[in-house]
């Protein structure tokens, strides 16, 4: 990611991104433990494979800032 910063005639500088981990509570999408109380089987879904985040949030950490929001 770092030859990014300062890429394309040193005007364009790319320094946060936002990872989506799962889908909505609403939608019942958000990633459960447990199943959603009514709807009985379903405990919504990551994005991508749980094995997948490590290495890609460590792609990110040297030189791209990623914001954290965990809810519930």
């Amino acid at each position: 990611m770092h030859e990014l910063i300062g890429a394309i005639d040193g005007r364009y500088t790319f320094r946060s991104a936002k990872l989506f981990g799962d889908g909505a509570l609403g939608s019942r999408g958000a990633a459960l433990i447990d199943d959603y109380s009514d709807k009985p089987g379903s405990r919504g879904f990551l994005i991508r494979p749980e094995e997948d985040w490590e290495p890609l949030i460590r792609q990110y950490y040297e030189n791209v800032r990623l914001p954290f929001a965990g809810r519930g």
